[in-house]
């Protein structure tokens, strides 16, 4: 059962990054309008028209993603919770450290609905 869920999410991060770096607006499909809740940087966003509003007026122009490592388990009703630790590089700044949740339930169709995410970047301020 580990085995397949870390197999179902490895391919989900992969996709959804890979989206996220191409065109933010195009993911508008793994959220859904009334369960996904989504935390960028302690700001909250609720329901999938929110949670686009907030990804795709991100400032940056470019972005590059390299993930370190993943952390996945099972849960109930179909559902995976992935623990995302990499780094980042937007535009011309210098990268970035940053850690990612998401709880993701696969529909009967076998599609990700991302039902909780949550964004951090690792920066530390004095």
């Amino acid at each position: 059962m580990q085995t397949q869920a870390t197999a179902y999410m490895d391919n989900f991060l992969k996709l959804y990054y890979e989206i996220f770096q191409r065109n933010r607006a195009e993911l508008a499909g793994i959220f859904d309008d009334n369960v996904s809740i989504f935390s960028f940087e302690g700001v909250c966003c609720v329901g999938k028209e929110n949670i686009m509003k907030k990804l795709t007026s991100l400032p940056f122009k470019s972005l590059a993603f390299v993930i370190t490592t993943t952390d996945t388990q099972p849960t109930i009703d179909n559902g995976y919770i992935s623990m995302v630790v990499g780094q980042l590089r937007t535009d011309d700044d210098p990268p970035h450290g940053f850690s990612q949740i998401f709880h993701v339930k696969k529909t009967p169709d076998g599609n990700p609905i991302v039902l909780n995410s949550s964004f951090r970047l690792a920066l530390h301020s004095q």
